[in-house]
């Protein structure tokens, strides 16, 4: 194609290298490398590409499994190779820091081979883009290793790569790196202190240099930060007295500021102090307040955490902040931080054996099931990114014609049941839920006041985490219309959970069971967790875990009414 001026060739994530025995044999031949099959597959392209285009490079990467060079090779004069090089987010890379040593010592052996080489930066903590992360002047002393070590190109990884916009002072770091592959010999606190006057004012500039220093001081003296974590959601690189002292002062500072687009420039700035105050402050998921009969979260200052939500979200709006972690997008608009500090009037049920608590005036929605013998309650509170709408995606959800109820009203109860009311644009809704010998009996239906094309689903959602699996010895659930399964699950394995008694799956890993009359259906389907080690454990409300969920859908077919005629769905589920 006209106009290219090199060849790409290189493994992507993961670590699916053949391992078979002539393969392996190869690689015991070049130091046991399996990156040696990567180079003998460049060389040969790169000879092959030089004879019709000579000015034209064949390029690899040198990441994970491959970023070891192979011994007894050498590389042809017009292969460049992309060297990864991840060490410590928080000691530059021409430190003595175990994993820069190392970085340092796999680069030499690729600049070993011969060859033109790039470097690709990881400029800051993936699991999270908005903690202010202690790693602004580390991440700027790499482009001085590179430009002496003889890297001729620096790609690097920041935020909102393809998903959103946004992150820890992404304006500052953004400039501050790119002046810095301009002029590696810059002094790089002067870059800082010209670009935050310019950009923030002399107030703005004071404020946030002062925040810097204190926050990068224990850094920039040698001390690497813990990688357990502070807090039970904030990360260990996170000093919380001091990220909240610092969130108040800035605070301040924003509060008085009178320029319009200064102020919006430093609300900006201020937000991953505010965003680590928000979530030092949350050491559990909802729980339910005996004796005021509530359920919600519990904090020390739910007044100052319901501010804090409101700022936050509207900084993120007012400034199109659209990512949460590398990779990963989100919609400011949806975020329900304040809400999230809101406590619920809850309705509690029990038949000795089973314990459940219900929400009526937030969707209806059941957020305990614990088996009483053993305290064991499978429900998953959150997830993933989602958690920052918390409570709305957790527990259980449920929809009538697609739409979601906000607000039941209690019409009947008693120790063991109760029965909820509620209307929607397509007619009245009823559910009720009845625990009765170690089993909850749900009952969800709807009465139409126009004709509709109905349908009925309930989704509870639980935790596959590996602590949680094996308290499963068994789990009996199905219709009550003449079906009732009981689904026993394996040991962990890899990425996905296989079930007995299903009679079939497709490819995006749903099963389905049609019930004896045909009349209704269950769905079941489990999603892997995307990552084992990033947010998902910062962030899916439970101190560990991986993230992996289990969800299963019970619906009704779409079924015509008309007005007064009803559709209902009933499940019984125990543990």
């Amino acid at each position: 194609k006209p106009g290219l001026t090199d060849v790409w060739i290189g493994q992507n994530d993961g670590s699916p290298y053949c391992t078979c025995a002539k393969c392996q044999a190869f690689y015991d031949a070049h130091g046991g490398e399996p990156s040696s099959l990567i180079v003998q597959l460049l060389n040969e392209l790169a000879v092959k590409v030089s004879e019709e285009f000579p000015d034209m490079r064949v390029k690899t990467l040198a990441y994970s499994w491959s970023r070891k060079a192979p011994s007894n090779m050498k590389l042809e004069p017009n292969v460049t190779v992309m060297f990864c090089a991840h060490g410590s987010y928080f000691a530059s890379l021409d430190s003595d820091e175990e994993s820069c040593v190392r970085v340092n010592q796999d680069y030499q052996g690729w600049k070993a081979l011969g060859g033109e080489y790039e470097v690709y930066l990881y400029s800051y903590p993936t699991d999270n883009s908005w903690f202010p992360a202690p790693c602004l002047y580390s991440q700027a002393r790499n482009f001085k290793w590179a430009h002496r070590v003889g890297i001729r190109c620096v790609h690097q990884e920041i935020f909102g790569v393809g998903t959103g916009n946004g992150g820890d002072l992404v304006d500052l770091r953004a400039w501050l790196y790119t002046r810095l592959a301009w002029r590696p010999e810059a002094d790089i606190q002067g870059l800082v202190e010209d670009f935050c006057l310019k950009y923030y004012g002399p107030e703005g500039s004071k404020a946030l240099l002062e925040a810097l220093a204190e926050t990068h001081r224990d850094v920039e003296a040698g001390k690497l930060p813990p990688s357990e974590n502070s807090t039970w959601l904030v990360p260990g690189y996170v000093d919380v007295p001091l990220a909240v002292e610092l969130s108040r002062r800035l605070e301040s500072v924003y509060l008085g500021m009178k320029d319009p687009v200064l102020r919006r420039r430093f609300g900006y700035a201020i937000l991953p102090w505010q965003w680590a105050e928000f979530w030092s402050r949350i050491g559990s998921v909802g729980e339910l307040d005996e004796s005021s009969g509530r359920w919600g979260i519990r904090v020390s200052d739910r007044a100052r955490q319901k501010e804090l939500g409101a700022r936050i979200r509207a900084l993120m709006i007012e400034n199109k902040a659209g990512t949460l972690r590398l990779g990963h997008a989100m919609n400011p608009h949806q975020l329900r931080l304040a809400e999230m500090m809101d406590d619920f009037e809850a309705v509690s049920l029990t038949d000795g054996k089973l314990s459940v608590v219900v929400l009526p005036g937030f969707f209806g929605k059941i957020v305990k099931l614990e088996r009483k013998e053993d305290g064991f309650d499978p429900l998953k509170p959150m997830w993933g990114y989602a958690s920052c709408e918390y409570p709305k995606f957790g527990y259980w959800r449920e929809y009538v014609c697609d739409l979601e109820l906000p607000r039941y009203v209690v019409s009947r109860r008693g120790d063991d049941f109760v029965e909820l009311s509620g209307v929607l644009p397509v007619g009245n809704v009823r559910k009720v839920l009845h625990v009765r010998d170690g089993r909850l009996e749900l009952e969800l239906s709807l009465v139409a006041s126009k004709s509709v094309d109905a349908s009925l689903k309930t989704l509870p959602l639980f935790d596959m985490n590996e602590d949680c699996l094996g308290l499963y010895p068994r789990m009996e659930t199905g219709l009550v219309d003449g079906t009732n399964r009981e689904f026993i699950f394996g040991k962990l394995g890899a990425m996905w959970y296989q079930a007995a008694g299903m009679d079939g799956t497709n490819a995006n890993g749903s099963y389905r069971l049609v019930s004896q009359d045909g009349k209704k259906s269950i769905s079941f389907k489990v999603q892997p967790s995307v990552g084992l080690s990033y947010m998902y454990d910062r962030y899916n409300f439970l101190p560990e875990g991986t993230g992996r969920i289990l969800e299963l859908t019970f619906k009704t077919p779409v079924t015509k009414l008309k007005p007064g005629e009803e559709l209902s769905l009933k499940v019984e589920l125990g543990l």
